[in-house]
């Protein structure tokens, strides 16, 4: 039996309908009928319909139109897509091949030999799919559901196939009923469970927050544990027999998330899904373990007789696991409230409820709060009204991709490249000449040393004084590396006659590291990070740095000492630069290669429900204010078009003071002008008393054009610097739920004086500090957190035995109110200028969202009357759903239009 690679033979036939759009033309594409025997078309597998030809696709189509009401669950494999690695990544946007389409409609439907349905759409029955099934996919009446939506739309489109009818991604479903399952909690959780089930086999320590009571019954004693929490559920104790380690694990059975061999949440792929949720019976294994990793793999498995069962088992079980899973969440969403602070019910309506009356009147007035948030509606009328056509939206967002000049990423990357060798070189010559106390050189063979290596670096830093935070152990003064092999090359070529050396003894400067926790790596050795390195580098002056001062406290002369430590500066931008070639110079070519316009991946898939963008992560792109290489210049307008960059202005702060309705900041922040300057004069007195007696202002804003600025009155900011980076720390810190001692590191402070600004801020916002009470003491009973449009985040270690996932879980139960809330905003913004009909007759769309900025391209004609268009929908996101809706502090956002990032930054 002959098994043939799909994409070895093709031949252009004519009169075939199939498509396969490629950069924007279509070419047709036929595998020759001869290179492959249809062994698929005489395979019979128990419940599998097999589609090879237009008789078996129309009884398929028959009976998909007999359960047009049901939800229809799809799955696609494909060839020449996606990737392991990033040099290796091929968007579905513009690879792919689709092998199969497969779907499950319910265990009573047959589709010829049983309910699962696989479609062939390869050798033989290349273009089976656009043939008979492209009017199905775009027709509305038929709901279809998939997990992660946009990988598959984007194939099908690329068979000229346009997805209309979308009812439902189960991966959106299941980060809106659930948050935690691939955070830190899920991670605490599957650590515990395993550490329960060790436990239980007599192989290792009773979990970590379970609660342990000595227990005696009759002559023997016996340890009982009064609660097990395992996938945020807490479990009956099961008992522990005397001095045997042997559980009795009858009760742990019973649990879905003890069924399987890896126990509690795992996140949110397909597979983990269904087993967390109890949904299989076994792992079905993933592609890799089932087929292989290496590039031909899925075409392998479709065209191997042998293994050809197995594929189909596989890939049937897709959309069998994602319509169950449909099932699950439609069913968990209806049946769950929709409580939000943007739809709530009026008051008027509230005081009617006769519920409401009746808790007031017991004294249960957080109920009738709880009531008032209510819309009457359920989780499942909000993911209709928002996430449905937002997973519709990414997708729009991928698709588009933005526009790249490869040929200035090609400058940028020489000037990078240029730049990281002066830095090296610089960072060379001042250890080479650098002297201790007695004369001696401080480090030999400094160009030996390889920046990348974080042993090295560990080394030449810490070597001889730097302790291991969690052993005590102090690294060695010195200690011996290999060559770089390019070097031993470079000097045999430069200098014939000079020894080679294989190995080289590089010795330490015996800094001593912080005590700060981000000083030390999770093992206990000193980092090498970016921020240790500018910590003892220092900015701009070399006094100043920690380096220059231990330097001298040592007896080094004060010009060796600054002499190192610029060339540990140097250090710094030389790592900093490569990290920037890494990470962005080299690879954005890579991506945007196939079509001069880069198409990341955008997920909902953060516990707050702030957008993550993958290959590549164009969301961390350098700030402009750090951006040295100007890489944002390279993203740009098409010829004839501009960019509309609009960003929200201090959109946490305002969502902060909405939610806690606090009068002191909805007073300043309503007013404008510098508002960190504005909280440093409430947390300092001297400040306060500076601004009132005339020497400094709050911010050049406030000078009176006739008389203050004649004056040349100093600024808050110019004078008080200090303090006011405190206060701007602070209120940052409020929003992510800092604690005392996360603000006293950022800082540089001690932790009581940390306390004391903390304290300073709130005394000046008592409201706030009295809803940050309320929220955790609300959180804690409900084990999660709202957001304004009524999105939770789940916290299954609020309550928590153990302290610091307590205060971790109370920390994450502050930040999602504000960050989750922002996020809304976002969310509503985003989906309006998506569905914009007036822009989108003015010819602009959305190509790319960081953060709190969205990027709009378009013609440059009609740049303006777009930017105010999307002013106008940021300032009211919500206005589409509830137009009665007001914050209590307007937002705010700077808009700008130019033919690149860089030149239309707000």
């Amino acid at each position: 039996m002959l098994t043939c690679n799909l994409h070895a033979v093709r031949v252009l036939q004519p009169g075939i309908p199939h498509m396969s759009r490629v950069r924007g033309r279509h070419i047709f594409l036929r595998q020759v009928a001869f290179a492959l025997e249809p062994f698929r078309s005489k395979r019979k597998i128990p419940g599998v319909t097999i589609v090879h030809d237009k008789a078996s696709a129309v009884r398929a189509l028959k009976e998909l139109r007999r359960l047009k009401y049901r939800s229809h669950a799809w799955d696609t494999e494909a060839a020449n897509v996606g990737g392991i690695s990033r040099n290796d990544w091929r968007s579905p946007v513009t690879h792919g091949h689709v092998l199969c389409a497969t779907c499950f409609c319910g265990d009573d439907a047959d589709f010829g030999n049983g309910p699962r349905l696989l479609i062939d759409n390869a050798g033989p029955a290349d273009g089976l799919l656009h043939r008979h099934f492209k009017k199905y996919f775009e027709d509305t009446q038929f709901k279809k559901v998939f997990h992660n939506y946009s990988f598959d739309r984007h194939l099908l489109a690329r068979h000229d196939i346009r997805i209309r009818g979308f009812h439902a991604d189960t991966l959106h479903l299941a980060r809106l009923s659930n948050t935690s399952l691939a955070s830190w909690e899920g991670k605490v959780q599957r650590r515990e469970a395993r550490s329960s089930n060790a436990f239980a086999a007599g192989r290792g320590q009773p979990p970590q927050y379970a609660e342990i009571v000595p227990e005696k019954s009759g002559t023997s004693r016996h340890t009982k544990v009064q609660r097990v929490t395992l996938g945020g559920r807490h479990l009956e104790a099961p008992s522990w027999g005397a001095g045997s380690g042997i559980v009795d694990v009858a009760v742990l059975e019973q649990s879905p998330d003890t069924c399987q061999e890896h126990h509690g949440p795992t996140g949110y792929g397909l597979k983990d899904l269904a087993r967390y949720y109890g949904l299989t019976e076994e792992y079905p294994g993933s592609f890799a373990e089932l087929f292989g990793t290496h590039s031909n793999a899925a075409e392998d498995a479709h065209n191997s007789p042998e293994g050809f069962s197995d594929w189909v088992t596989y890939a049937t079980n897709d959309a069998v696991l994602t319509h169950r899973l449909f099932n699950h969440f439609h069913a968990e969403l209806s049946a769950r409230p929709w409580c939000s602070a943007v739809h709530q019910r009026s008051l008027s309506e509230i005081l009617r409820d006769p519920g409401v009356v009746a808790d007031l009147r017991k004294g249960r007035g957080s109920y009738g709060l709880t009531k008032q948030y209510e819309t009457g509606r359920t989780m499942w009328d909000f993911f209709e009204l928002y996430m449905r056509d937002f997973a519709d939206c990414l997708a729009d967002l991928e698709e588009i991709g933005i526009k790249v000049d490869c040929d200035a990423l090609s400058r940028i990357e020489q000037e990078a490249h240029h730049s990281v060798k002066e830095s090296h070189s610089e960072f060379v010559r001042g250890l080479d000449t650098a002297r201790g106390p007695d004369g001696t050189s401080l480090v030999a063979d400094a160009d030996l040393i390889n920046i990348s290596s974080a042993q090295q670096l560990q080394t030449l830093l810490f070597g001889g004084a730097g302790k291991n935070s969690k052993t005590g152990d102090v690294l060695c003064a010195a200690r011996t590396f290999p060559t770089p092999s390019r070097r031993e090359a470079a000097i045999a070529e430069e200098e014939p006659k000079r020894p080679v050396q294989k190995k080289f003894e590089l010795k330490g400067l015996g800094l001593i590291p912080s005590r700060k926790r981000k000083s030390f790596t999770a093992t206990g050795q000193p980092s090498t990070s970016a921020e240790v390195l500018t910590e003892f580098a220092g900015k701009g002056s070399s006094e100043r740095a920690q380096a220059y001062k231990q330097f001298v406290d040592r007896g080094i002369c004060p010009e060796q000492a600054s002499l190192i430590t610029h060339s540990l500066q140097q250090l710094k931008e030389a790592k900093t630069k490569k990290a920037f070639l890494a990470g962005f110079a080299q690879p954005l070519q890579e991506y945007a290669r196939p079509t001069g316009r880069i198409h990341p991946q955008w997920k909902f898939d953060t516990s707050t429900g702030r957008l993550a963008c993958r290959k590549p992560n164009l969301q961390n792109l350098p700030a402009s204010q750090r951006d040295t290489f100007s890489l944002r210049s390279a993203f740009e307008a098409s010829p004839g078009n501009s960019l509309v960059v609009a960003d929200y202005s201090q959109l946490e702060l305002r969502v902060l003071a909405h939610v806690t309705n606090c009068s002191s900041m909805i007073d300043k922040l309503s007013k404008g002008g510098d508002y960190h300057s504005e909280v440093t004069m409430e947390m300092f007195r001297h400040v306060d008393e500076a601004v009132r007696h005339g020497d400094v202002v709050v911010d050049n804003r406030a000078l009176d054009t006739s008389c203050s600025n004649a004056r040349g009155l100093p600024t808050i900011k110019e004078k008080f610097g200090i303090e006011r980076n405190q206060a701007k720390a602070v209120n940052f810190g409020i929003i992510f739920g800092m604690e005392a001692a996360s603000l006293a590191e950022d800082l540089g402070i001690e932790p009581h004086q940390a306390e004391d600004l903390i304290e300073a801020w709130y005394r000046s916002k008592p409201e706030v500090k009295r809803w940050r009470q309320q929220t955790i003491r609300e959180s804690s009973k409900s084990h999660q957190a709202l957001s304004l449009l009524g999105r939770w985040r789940t916290l299954p270690l609020i309550d928590a035995a153990i302290p610091k996932w307590r205060r971790r879980s109370e920390r994450a139960a502050v930040n999602f109110a504000i960050q989750g809330s922002s996020a809304d905003v976002v969310l509503a913004a985003m989906l309006r200028i998506w569905k914009s009909p007036e822009l989108r007759d003015l010819g602009f769309r959305l190509v790319l969202q960081v953060h709190d900025e969205f990027v709009l391209e378009g013609p440059e004609a009609f740049a303006v009357e777009a930017s105010a268009l999307v002013q106008n929908y940021m300032l009211e996101p919500f206005k589409d759903h509830q137009p009665d809706f007001q914050f209590k502090v307007p937002l705010t956002s700077d808009v700008a239009v130019g033919r690149s990032f860089l030149s239309a930054k707000p």
